[in-house]
C-alpha cells in the first residue's frame, strides 16, 4: 500500500538508511536516496548534508567505502540503463520504477519522507503494483459506460479523495480511490492503466480529447490489464486498458 503520512516521530528524518542484504531492499530517507543517486552519477544536484547521508548508507551496508553493495549496485545499474520507466500515482503518493529486460528497480514511498528501493525480476512488477493499489475482488457497476468531460472527471476524483472544494460531478459515481499506472518509453510512447474504485465497483478510465470514458470493469480484468501492460513492454504488443 502506498502511504504518505509521516511514520517517524519528530517529523522528517535528516538521514535514514536501513538495508537488508538478504532481499536487497533499502529503506531510506528521500534525501538519503538522493545522495545515493548523486554518488552513482544518476542525479546531478546533491542534497544538503551529502556526507551525512553517505555515512548513513555506509553504516547500514548499502555502501562499502565508495562502492555499493552488489544488490544496491544492480538496482542502480537498472536505473542507469532502463529501457522504460513507470509511474504509479495513487492519491497523493507516487511510486516510480525503472524497467530493464532482466530486472526492474522500484522506489515506493512508505511515509511522507521515506521510501523503499528494491530490485526485482520483471515478472514480479504487476503483482507488486496490484498490492500497492490493494487490488481485490469488487462488484461490477451496473451503470454501463459513463462519459464525462475532463473537468468533471477531475472534480469527481478530487471529491472522492477528500478535497472539500470539489463537488462530485456524477451522482452515479462516489469515488473511494483512484490510481493510474503509466509506462513511458525512450521514443516518447506511453501506455496507461487508470482505475476508479467507487461504491458501485471498479471503472477503467480512458481519455480521448476532452472526454473521459468510465467503463465498468472487474478486478480480474484490471489485473489482466496490468499484466498486459508489462507484456507489451517486453514484447511490443498493445496493452488493453480494462
Amino acid at each position: 500500500m502506498l502511504r504518505t503520512e509521516d511514520g517517524h516521530a519528530g517529523g522528517a528524518p535528516e538521514s535514514l538508511a536501513e538495508f537488508d542484504p538478504a532481499t536487497g531492499t533499502l529503506l531510506v530517507a528521500v534525501d538519503t536516496c538522493g545522495a545515493l543517486l548523486h554518488h552513482a552519477g544518476l542525479q546531478e544536484r546533491p542534497p544538503a548534508g551529502l556526507n551525512v547521508h553517505l555515512d548513513a548508507l555506509r553504516s547500514c551496508g548499502a555502501l562499502d567505502g565508495v562502492d555499493p553493495h552488489p544488490a544496491v549496485g544492480r538496482a542502480l545499474q537498472v536505473i542507469a540503463a532502463a529501457t522504460a520507466t513507470l509511474v504509479l500515482l495513487r492519491g497523493g503518493a507516487t511510486a516510480r520504477g525503472w524497467l530493464g529486460p532482466d530486472a526492474s528497480t522500484l522506489s515506493v514511498p512508505v511515509s511522507a519522507h521515506c521510501l523503499e528501493m528494491t530490485c526485482v525480476a520483471p515478472g514480479f512488477v504487476p503483482g507488486l503494483l496490484a498490492r500497492l493499489v490493494e487490488l481485490k475482488p469488487r462488484p461490477t457497476p451496473g451503470t454501463g459506460t459513463i462519459e464525462l468531460s475532463t473537468a468533471d472527471a477531475a472534480r469527481l476524483i478530487a471529491a472522492g479523495l477528500g478535497d472539500p472544494a470539489a463537488d462530485s460531478a456524477d451522482p452515479r459515481m462516489t469515488v473511494g480511490d483512484h490510481w493510474v499506472v503509466e509506462v513511458s518509453y525512450a521514443d516518447g510512447a506511453t501506455e496507461r492503466c487508470e482505475v476508479l474504485d467507487t461504491e458501485a465497483g471498479l471503472y477503467s478510465l480512458t481519455a480521448q480529447g476532452n472526454v473521459v470514458s468510465a467503463a465498468p470493469v472487474t478486478a480480474t480484468a484490471v489485473w489482466r490489464a496490468l499484466v498486459c501492460l508489462f507484456a507489451s513492454w517486453t514484447t511490443g504488443t498493445d496493452a488493453p486498458t480494462g
